[in-house]
């Protein structure tokens, strides 16, 4: 299902999503789908949907952009896998489908929040000065990297070993758990 668009004067993207799918609901799914809960992170609009016929909930993503007056959305169902993580516990909790690849994206949505998790706390722990500067990491291709200091919640800067020079890494791309380890030994 590709996107769609409509014109209107909804305001905010948030009051549009919070209009839309109630608009949505009643109109195009009828008396066989009832929307449970929802919870809006940014853009994106994760609702907790009941099936009267198959007697199951099930999350379905609604994902939206603005552009003047012009609202443009998409819907992705938990079974299709989005590519989108930030699913709130509460409603993958009271999901009940025994889709396979729906309990696949659920189990996607809790592994990026512990990522996200482990992440801020190892920033944290940096800010906090646990790992000294000139200290040696790896990122996920195997290159040392010399640490120097936090940028931010998701980047750090350091100097690549291969070649000298000074970069920002992402810290997705640095191995996490070698970096636990060093401060955990530097903390010791």
């Amino acid at each position: 299902m590709g996107t769609s668009s409509v014109n209107g004067a909804y305001g905010s993207l948030r009051d549009f999503m919070i209009d839309f799918h109630v608009e949505h609901f009643s109109r195009e799914w009828g008396s066989d789908f009832n929307l449970v809960d929802y919870s809006i992170v940014g853009n994106i609009m994760y609702m907790l949907v009941h099936s009267y016929p198959k007697g199951h909930n099930f999350i379905t993503v609604l994902k939206c952009s603005k552009n003047g007056r012009e609202y443009s959305f998409k819907f992705i169902e938990d079974c299709m896998q989005p590519y989108y993580y930030d699913c709130p516990e509460r409603l993958l909790k009271r999901a009940t489908t025994t889709n396979a690849q729906a309990q696949e994206w659920y189990n996607k949505c809790r592994l990026h929040r512990e990522v996200k998790k482990e992440k801020k706390e190892i920033v944290e722990l940096l800010k906090k000065g646990s790992l000294g500067a000139g200290s040696i990491i790896e990122d996920c291709m195997g290159r040392k990297i010399q640490y120097l200091q936090v940028l931010s919640k998701n980047y750090l800067i350091g100097k690549c070993m291969e070649d000298g020079k000074t970069y920002r890494w992402n810290l997705d791309t640095i191995m996490l758990s070698e970096l636990r380890k060093l401060i955990a030994q530097k903390t010791t």
